[in-house]
C-alpha cells in the first residue's frame, strides 16, 4: 500500500514540474510571438474582431485597437472576405493586407483555434517578392 501511496506521490510531483516548465516555456514562447518573432500574429475573438497582435502586425498595419475588425486591415475590393470561413479552413489563405509603408503586402495566413479564440499567423508571400524584384 505505501507503495502505491509513494508511486502517486512521486507522479504528482513529477507532472507538477512538467506543468510548470510547460507554462514557462509557452510563456517564453508567446512573448518572444509578440515581440521578435517575424511573423504578424494576431488573436482573434470569435466574431473576428482583433483582441491583440504582435509588435510586427502593428508595424504593418499600424496600430490596432482591441475589437477592430480583422476584415478592416486586409484589402477586400470584392467584398467576399467572410471569417467564418476562414477560421474554419485548416489550410494556408493568401491576402492582402493595408500597409502604413504605402503598398499593400500579400501574406500567407493560418488559422488556429485557441481555446474560444483563434490565433491567426503570417508570412510574406516570398514568391511575390521575389516577382516585385
Amino acid at each position: 500500500m505505501r507503495s502505491v501511496f509513494r508511486r502517486a506521490l512521486i507522479q504528482e510531483r513529477i507532472l507538477s514540474i512538467m506543468s510548470k516548465d510547460s507554462a514557462s516555456i509557452f510563456e517564453k514562447t508567446f512573448q518572444f510571438i509578440k515581440k521578435r518573432a517575424p511573423v504578424l500574429f494576431f488573436r482573434l475573438d470569435p466574431d473576428g474582431q482583433i483582441a491583440e497582435a504582435n509588435h510586427l502586425a502593428e508595424k504593418v498595419v499600424g496600430s490596432i485597437d482591441p475589437g477592430t475588425p480583422f476584415k478592416s486591415i486586409l484589402i477586400d475590393f470584392q467584398d467576399k472576405f467572410d471569417w467564418n470561413i476562414m477560421k474554419n479552413n485548416p489550410g494556408e489563405q493568401i491576402y492582402s493586407v493595408l500597409t502604413t509603408s504605402g503598398p499593400p503586402k500579400t501574406y500567407r495566413f493560418f488559422v488556429e483555434p485557441a481555446n474560444k479564440d483563434y490565433l491567426v499567423f503570417a508570412y510574406t508571400d516570398l514568391k511575390e517578392v521575389e516577382q516585385i524584384e
